[in-house]
């Protein structure tokens, strides 16, 4: 049974096969994506709600009372993969009409409706 160790700056997990044992490492950053709610009221805070749901693995700070604004802070191996992954939890929320990425992402045609 392998062994997994994760920390906030390498992941870890030793195997054991017969005699010998092997060790991966890879180092892991935390990243921090800030967001803002960009629709007053019920909606946006229903929103942040499912968003926070998608976003178990991460920590979602509380929306700032006056700007809305809040961040994401998540263990990732890179910028982009941080990015990438809030951005599939704001659309696996249904949150992408409240909430906003307060830096623009550098995804590819983000913008653009996709077909249901």
């Amino acid at each position: 049974m392998p062994f997994v160790s994760v920390s906030r700056t390498h992941f870890f997990a030793i195997t054991y096969e017969s005699s010998r044992a092997s060790v991966d490492c890879r180092g892991v950053s935390e990243q921090v994506v800030t967001l803002v709610i960009d629709e007053p009221g019920e909606l946006g805070e229903e929103a942040y709600k499912r968003l926070s749901e998608q976003l178990d693995d991460a920590e979602v700070g509380e929306p700032d009372p006056d700007t809305r604004v809040f961040d994401v802070t998540l263990d990732s191996d890179s910028r982009d993969e941080a990015l990438n992954h809030v951005w599939n939890a704001v659309a696996a929320a249904g949150a992408d009409d409240e909430i906003l990425f307060l830096e623009h992402p550098d995804i590819p045609e983000h913008w653009r409706s996709r077909p249901a």
